[in-house]
């Protein structure tokens, strides 16, 4: 039935009209019986700076992306599913805290995953959302923090980016405030700053897959050969063949 419930939702997206949808469900109390870790995040506060409780803020951010794929609205409806779990209050200031929501959230978007029979793609790309959407950098964070942030992130990064404007225009307490901040414009800036002085900065553009790796060298450390092979071929684009990479590799 939850996986049904699934499929409706995703009509719902690819319509543009899911979080209506979902408010509907709420009335209904379909929600409830189908996603209970959505439904519950009505009673939890959206927290300091929020003028909205949290599945007021999740479908304010699910309404803010429901032009883009289902994949990215699934990721604002879900992005902070695990603040219920760490609410607290800080003893010294009384206000509200959810230290590593984004980190506990992977607990309950597991349990959604298996009851809506999520895809194994979905699963992680949605993980990889949720894991990530608390990024922090400051104007003298280093090209290292960066280069090491978009290797974890990986090439969904222009939806993470996506994700966290959605979040911030499903904040009511930000409304009439600029969507953009001078903060997200200069992480703008330096990903594209260092998107152009890379010829590669996501494992995946490395012209090799992993499985190629393991056959040449079944005894490799994985993500060391990976991060070597990106800093030789950064040196000299002209390296990312599979013909000199293999042939790197077996000399190794």
């Amino acid at each position: 039935m939850s996986s049904v419930f699934k499929l409706d939702i995703e009509v719902a997206m690819s319509r543009g009209i899911a979080a209506e949808w979902i408010r509907v469900t709420e009335i209904t109390k379909e929600l409830e019986k189908q996603i209970p870790l959505l439904a519950r995040c009505r009673q939890c506060p959206g927290g300091p700076g929020h003028a909205e409780d949290l599945l007021s803020h999740l479908l304010g951010s699910l309404e803010a992306v429901k032009h883009q794929p289902v994949r990215l609205q699934w990721a604002a409806l879900l992005h902070d599913i695990g603040k219920p779990d760490v609410m607290d209050i800080d003893p010294k200031t009384g206000l509200l805290t959810f230290h590593k929501h984004e980190v506990e959230g992977l607990k309950p978007l597991r349990e959604i995953a298996i009851d809506l029979d999520f895809s194994t793609d979905l699963y992680r790309y949605l993980q990889k959302m949720i894991k990530h959407h608390m990024f922090y950098f400051r104007p003298d964070s280093t090209d290292r923090a960066f280069k090491k942030w978009l290797f974890n992130v990986g090439p969904e990064i222009d939806d993470l980016i996506l994700l966290r404007l959605a979040d911030r225009k499903g904040n009511k307490a930000k409304v009439g405030k600029a969507l953009i901040t001078k903060n997200m414009k200069m992480i703008q800036e330096r990903i594209r700053k260092i998107r152009y002085e890379n010829a590669v900065i996501f494992e995946e553009e490395v012209n090799i897959s992993r499985a190629e790796i393991r056959k040449i060298n079944p005894n490799a450390d994985m993500l060391s050969t990976i991060k070597q092979l990106m800093g030789l071929i950064n040196q000299d684009p002209c390296r990312n063949t599979k013909r000199w990479i293999k042939g790197y590799l077996s000399k190794q």
